[in-house]
């Protein structure tokens, strides 16, 4: 069972993500003000009262004490001690402090008068990571009235890490100091001041395969002991056993208020020079008491402790605690030299299994009854007879496929290849693989291809893990076993060297080093999804079991055929694995995926629940992220690398393991097979040929190696060996590079893929194939196994490896690097996703970048089309963009550091758009320089707008980014610092995912929906794997069951979408609901029968196809039709059109011809009259003269 304590962990992993597993800096400030009513230890009835501050995990390195106070019980020590204390977030938060008041005797031992013991947890988990001053009580927890007060104590405590802000106390607060209290103190009992009182019980019953402390007799000499803040208890010591039964309770007092919330179990060796501790166990008092009922229960707890500690480190540490014990001034608290820097420094991962602890917790309420008390008792034998039945044998196979990215260079100088090898670890039990070499130097995969496994033994409870012989013919096994059963599986990759592997393991563990690891439960491992939600109930009553039948996904877990004492694929002594399942036979064998080269004959190998492939290795075959501490030999810039196996865990009865006690023992059924290799990818055919097409567009805070710190990145993708890199982007710690790495070295790679997911010649049948889905979701329902086989083979390719990179001095750096799982890759351009960048280590982020990754299959139509340029879109619809202006108001500059030694600097705010951060006058401001009033706290006081194309999408949105620059006395410049705005947080319309309520409440109506029918979905399956278990119907039949099924619900989906009401139910789901309403096998067989006779059905689905068929024909002749008629109708209207439009221009024209005949006929007429009066006056003057 696994142990997490609320807060602890969560902590852990905070601060070692933070300082990349090295060691942690904090400072433990406590003050302590006075103390009152202290009990008096002096002859003269009082005491020499002094105070001793110690943080728990090291007291004697952590230690420090007050002056000195004569002759009194109510000491003012107004003393401030501070410690730093510097290791690993683990230790720190899992001690405790110890603030100890003592009666010192000069030469003689100082006396303990009363002791405290705060959490560390518990004051950085308080606001402020401050418990304020006040009053707490102190006791002697040695003496035999733990809970009776021997005075009370005034103090606070303050733990800062040294990287985090905080105030940090040197001196008492004035406030504090000269506060006054009149506090009397009444020699109370703490059941009288306590607002609760309990007694925790703890029934230890026995530990098993225990760690050996005694290197020369093997063996040792353990008991278990308790420590909470009230008070210590321990069991009897059980001699000479790595398997000690104690049977003991112990019962410890608890009251509160606690000021220290977690409570060890330390599994100690009584050893003559005082005791070992073997392994610890530590539980939260909260979780206990909000879990009461879940920690009642007895639990097998399993018991690591990291490597020991070399000769240096040991050596070290002696010294300075016998530094630190000096007296007076002789006190030295920093060794100098290498003894002062050498050992640790970084997180190293408890790995060394110390065996497992069987036992239970009670928590009793002790309100207004009997007052709590320390107690060891021993439990009675009825209430201890647990887990003395027969051991369930289980026999384990990894199947160990490939390797990438663990390619370190070795330093042992025996070789100049790299060899790897895998080790499997559960319990005391290990097997290990052959040491191959990286056959690909290309693509930096390490091959084994080979089986690996292992036999053992677990304690087994047959009451209260019940599992029958008809549970077992049903293909039902124990939940609890599979989770509780078995020690967590560790998984180590080393480097080796090839020969020193092959003259036997001594010699290859003293040359190898350790890669990575990988620490799983068992149920991750075997890959089998989570256990039933519902337990099963029959006459035997309700226990949590699980069901493999049908090849399902639990058929990682094997048992013997129904009504065997075997296995279904089992060989006997005589027989031999056929030549069509070993790879090196050359022309026999000739596997595919159709016909793999393992057991999986329907007649044959059926286990009589419908399982066939129970060796298939690509069963639950999952990619291992590999893990790290300090003992690992791997570059702290580089990842460790990532692991492909299977696994597989076969169970024989409870019955053959009771038999096999006195009888013949069982033998392993997978020995035989492990001795042929595992068929590659390549071996089965089942490989293809894709293009990779990886769009990048922008990212972000990414760090810098230059001096500047403005990154010159570029992305370096890898693929199978295969490499494409965009543009180099200059002085951006957020660039934009709006590219696509395709083409070249990115087409014709060979991964292994069962073939193509789309239909025909395109994906038009493909349930909303407009939008882009990755080939992992991609499966229709009417053929469900095969896309999962489909997708389990696309496990098996190599990750794709992005990498932001800067050159420098001639290499490239990695600023941050993350990795993209081919199976879900789209086939289309989709939403890009943002990915956390990180160098070697995960959890610490370099940044983040922001891209999609489509895999085109060869068949595919968009294989051979070039690829389109790069637009920013979402939902299949590219993104506007639109001109904009960004205003930027620059006041100044506040509290630069001196070491900086500005002398005149100036602000360059800019938005990168081209290849240079000053490539766009445009989208770049630059302030005028100023160091008014100085140059620390420069005014500047400035306005600029920046004109720009944002994306109407914040998500594609860029960032503002600000450069300070400085110019010295003598003209010179440089870059002293730099910072960036994100400004989609400055948008108008606010981010996409902000809807209105109406759309909240239809995403969740859709997603109940979705809920609803994968539930139906599921109920059904649930279904006809019974039936198929019970034998009432075939294999076949249930699968032929549940397509038409499927069918029925995609046809009842497509009517309600068209016309929004409900469609009619089909026969088949009419007969489920009415089964669910009542059930009953053979009315569901009845109202089904139709679908399970094949001829009939096939007539009704060739009756369905032609009339379909007939209808899309008959649709699309109406449909020509009428295109034709309209086309027609336009055709008339257009001629008319142009008719019309000719008759008037004719018109037009004889209007201007008859107007300039006119104007013509007007002006000869104007003439005429001119000529007639010009010849009558000239008449007139002839009469006249």
């Amino acid at each position: 069972m696994v142990l997490k304590v609320g807060g602890f962990d969560e902590l852990c992993s905070e601060f070692r993500a933070r300082r990349d597993g090295m060691d942690c800096a904090w400072n433990v400030i406590v003050s302590v003000a006075e103390a009152r009513g202290l009990r008096g230890l002096g002859a003269h009835g009082f005491n020499e009262a002094r105070v001793k501050v110690s943080i728990s995990s090291d007291p004697e390195l952590t230690c420090e004490y007050s002056g000195i106070h004569s002759k009194t019980s109510t000491p003012l020590f107004d003393e401030v001690f501070k410690i730093n204390y510097q290791g690993q977030p683990g230790t720190f938060f899992e001690s405790y402090l110890s603030i100890e008041v003592l009666h010192d005797r000069g030469i003689l031992p100082a006396k303990l008068v009363g002791l405290l013991q705060i959490g560390v947890l518990d004051v950085y988990l308080s606001k402020g990571h401050m418990m304020p001053m006040q009053w707490f009580p102190i006791v002697d927890v040695y003496s035999d009235e733990p809970a009776i007060p021997t005075g009370y104590i005034r103090l606070n405590a303050i733990i800062n890490a040294m990287d985090e802000p905080g105030a940090v106390q040197n001196d008492m607060p004035e406030e504090e100091r000269s506060r006054f209290e009149l506090f009397e103190v009444p020699r109370l009992h703490a059941c009288v001041t306590a607002t609760g009182m309990y007694n925790i019980i703890f029934r230890i019953y026995c530990g098993r395969d225990l760690r050996e402390m005694d290197s020369f007799w093997h063996s040792a000499d353990p008991y278990v002991k308790i420590v909470t803040p009230t008070g210590e208890n321990r069991t009897d010591t059980r001699a000479n056993d790595l398997n000690p039964v104690w049977n003991q309770q112990l019962q410890v007092p608890i009251y509160e208020p606690s000021f220290r919330q977690v409570l060890y179990l330390e599994v100690q060796n009584d050893s003559v020079t005082g005791p070992d501790l073997i392994g610890r166990l530590l539980f939260s008092w909260k979780d206990v008491w909000t879990q009461k009922e879940r920690f009642k229960q007895p639990h097998w707890y399993d018991i690591y402790t990291c490597p020991d500690k070399g000769f240096l480190v040991k050596t070290r540490d002696n010294l300075k605690r016998a530094a630190r014990n000096l007296p007076g001034p002789l006190r030295i608290k920093k060794l100098p030299g290498v003894l002062g820097a050498s050992g640790g420094g970084s997180f190293e991962e408890a790995s060394v299994y110390c065996g497992r602890v069987l036992l239970a917790i009670e928590v009793e309420d002790r309100e207004g009854g009997k007052q709590p008390s320390l107690a060891q008792t021993d439990m009675k034998a009825k209430d201890c007879n647990l887990f003395k039945d027969v051991p369930q044998k289980v026999f384990f196979r990894m199947q160990i496929m490939h390797a990438q990215g663990i390619g370190v260079p070795t330093s042992l100088n025996l070789t100049t290849e790299c060899y790897a090898q895998v080790e499997v670890t559960i319990g005391r039990k290990t097997m290990t693989s052959r040491a191959v070499s990286c056959k690909k130097a290309s693509t930096g995969l390490f091959e084994w291809y080979e089986a690996v496994e292992l036999e053992a033994d677990f304690p087994y409870d047959d009451k209260l893990w019940k599992w029958t012989k008809d549970d077992y013919d049903n293909g039902r096994f124990p939940s609890d076993f599979i989770d509780e059963g078995v020690p967590d599986v560790w998984i180590r990759v080393f480097r080796c060297s090839g020969v020193m592997s092959t003259l036997g393991s001594g010699a290859n563990e003293a040359t190898r080093s350790l890669v990575g690891f990988y620490r799983s439960t068992l149920r991750d491992l075997l890959n089998i999804g989570d256990p039933e939600k519902t337990p099963w109930t029959d006459a035997e009553g309700t226990r949590r079991m699980e069901t493999t039948s049908v090849n399902n996904e639990k058929r990682n877990v094997i048992l013997n055929k129904r009504d065997s004492s075997l296995p279904s694929f089992t060989l006997s002594a005589s027989e031999k694995v056929p030549d069509e399942y070993n790879p090196a036979k050359g022309k026999a064998f000739k596997p595919s995926f159709e016909h793999p080269p393992w057991p999986c004959d329907e007649t044959k190998h059926d286990d009589g629940r419908g399982n066939t492939m129970s060796m298939d290795p690509y069963s639950g075959l999952q990619c291992l992220e590999l893990q790290r501490d300090k003992a690992c030999a791997t570059d702290p810039q580089e990842p460790v690398g990532f692991l492909w196996v299977s696994f597989k865990a076969y169970m024989p009865s409870r019955e053959q393991c009771a038999s096999a006690k006195k009888g013949p023992p069982i033998l392993s059924p997978f020995t035989k097979y492990n001795a042929v290799a595992i068929p590659t990818p390549e071996q089965l055919k089942s490989t293809a040929r894709f293009s990779l097409r990886l769009h990048i567009f922008q990212a972000k805070d990414l760090p810098a190696v230059n001096p500047e710190g403005l990154a010159e990145a570029r992305v370096v993708a890898s693929f199978c060996g295969r490499k494409l890199s965009t543009h180099v982007i200059h002085k951006s710690n957020s660039p934009t590079w709006d590219t696509t790495l395709s083409g070249g070295d990115f087409m014709e790679i060979e991964i292994p893929c069962l073939g193509w997911p789309g239909r025909g010649e395109g994906y038009e049948d493909v349930d909303d194939g407009s939008k882009p889905m990755s080939y992992k979701v991609l499966a229709r329902e009417d053929d469900e196994e095969t896309w999962q086989n489909n997708y389990a083979m696309l496990r098996a390719a190599p990750r794709i490896e992005v990498r932001v990179v800067e050159e420098l001095g001639g290499r490239d750096v990695t600023l941050g690097r993350c990795f993209v799982k081919p199976e879900e890759c789209l086939h289309r351009m989709g939403d890009p996703e943002w990915k956390e960048l990180f160098k070697g280590n995960p959890e610490v982020d370099e940044g983040r970048i922001l891209l999609s990754a489509v895999l085109v299959h060869e068949k595919d139509p968009m294989y051979k089309l070039p690829c389109p340029e790069l637009t920013p879109a979402k939902d299949g619809k590219d993104i506007v963009m639109r001109e904009s202006r960004v205003q930027i108001q620059l006041l100044g500059l506040r509290d630069m550091a001196k070491h900086l030694k500005l002398n005149n600097p100036r602000v360059y705010a800019y938005i990168q758009t081209t290849d240079r951060w000053d490539g766009d006058p445009a989208a770049l401001f630059r302030s005028k320089q100023s160091k008014n009033p100085t140059a620390e706290n420069a005014n500047l006081m400035e306005q600029a707008e920046l004109n720009v194309l944002l994306p109407d999408d914040v998500d594609f949105a860029p960032d503002l980014e600000f450069v300070l620059e400085d110019t010295s006395m003598w003209g010179g410049k440089r870059i002293v610092g730099w910072g960036s705005m994100p400004l989609g947080d400055l948008f108008p319309q606010g981010h996409a995912d902000e809807g209105g309520e109406d759309d909240v409440d239809d995403e969740d109506e859709a997603a109940a929906a979705r809920l609803e029918k994968a539930r139906r979905k599921q109920l059904f399956k649930d279904l006809v794997s019974e039936l198929s278990s019970a034998g009432t119907i075939t294999a076949v039949e249930a699968k032929k069951l549940e397509r038409n099924f499927l069918r029925e619900q995609a046809a009842m989906d497509a009517f309600r979408d068209e016309h929004g009401i409900a469609a009619t139910p089909g026969p088949l789901t009419a007969a489920f609901d009415l089964y669910m309403n009542a059930p009953s096998d053979d009315q569901f067989i009845s109202r089904a029968e139709s679908f399970l006779l094949s001829s009939q059905k096939k007539a009704l689905e060739a009756q369905q196809k032609r009339q379909h068929k007939q209808d899309e024909e008959r649709e699309k002749k109406q449909k020509k039709e009428e295109e034709k008629q309209k086309k027609k109708q336009e055709k008339e209207e257009a001629a008319l059109k142009k008719k019309q439009a000719k008759e008037a221009a004719l018109a037009a024209k004889h209007d201007a011809e008859f107007e300039k005949e006119r104007q013509e006929h007007d002006a000869l007429e104007a003439e005429e009259r001119e000529l007639g009066g010009a010849g009558a006056l000239e008449v007139e003057d002839t009469v006249v003269k």
